[in-house]
């Protein structure tokens, strides 16, 4: 049984960090189940088709008009 793993990137932009967490998420994808947390209307949430197709990841898109993230 594969592990489960969250990657967590809530920045909007695209720099070093937002590709960092996108090559990790890939990275571990091949060994554990990964659920990538990201901002909603952010790079990594409007590039995830772009970034992901090979890959086998759930996304959870954090608005943060909603608190409702905080009981994950």
């Amino acid at each position: 049984m594969k592990q489960k793993t969250a990657v967590i990137c809530l920045s909007k932009v695209n720099g070093g960090m937002e590709l960092a967490s996108i090559k990790l998420a890939r990275l571990l994808s091949n060994d554990t189940h990964i659920t990538f947390i990201a901002k909603k209307n952010s790079f990594i949430e409007n590039k995830k088709d772009e970034h992901f197709k090979n890959c086998k990841i759930s996304f959870f898109i954090v608005d943060f008009k909603d608190s409702s993230f905080l009981q994950l």
